[in-house]
């Protein structure tokens, strides 16, 4: 298998169907790997039309033990060479893994981080931070991993 697709989910009715669908509709060899985290919403409905595509696999968790958990089950289970997370609330655009993909196959790269946020400037970076404070995380991850391992 060449990439995992792994999408955590919890409580995204409103995107879920999308996020899987466009990784469905990706023509490359992969697999989808859905971690459901007790959603609540109708996510799980949502998610159960898509049980018979092929090379899915569908994990419902009895109790929402977060997303750090739901990545470490898709990874035990996961057989693709390359992992790619998607968001069910389409955060991230899932076209940039062909790019990824790639890159590291060009490059024999194990490993490559993405940031939406590395193109703006400081006062972009400051707008965006005030909007959505997670991106202050995005921001100290990538300097600390470019300054211990670049």
């Amino acid at each position: 298998m060449l990439i995992s697709y792994i999408i955590p989910v919890y409580n995204e009715k409103k995107t879920v169907r999308k996020a899987i669908q466009d990784i469905v509709d990706l023509k490359i060899e992969k697999e989808i790997i859905i971690i459901d985290n007790n959603s609540n919403d109708g996510s799980k409905d949502i998610i159960n039309e898509f049980k018979y595509i092929e090379n899915l696999k569908i994990v419902f968790k009895e109790k929402n033990y977060g997303f750090g958990h739901s990545i470490k089950k898709a990874f035990e289970i996961s057989k693709g060479k390359y992992l790619f997370i998607q968001y069910a609330d389409l955060e991230y655009d899932y076209k940039a893994s062909i790019k990824m993909l790639q890159i590291a196959q060009d490059e024999n790269i194990d490993v490559i981080f993405a940031s939406r946020l590395i193109k703006l400037n400081n006062r972009e970076k400051i707008k965006a931070i005030l909007k959505k404070p997670s991106y202050l995380a995005t921001i100290v991850c990538t300097f600390l991993i470019n300054f211990f391992i670049i």
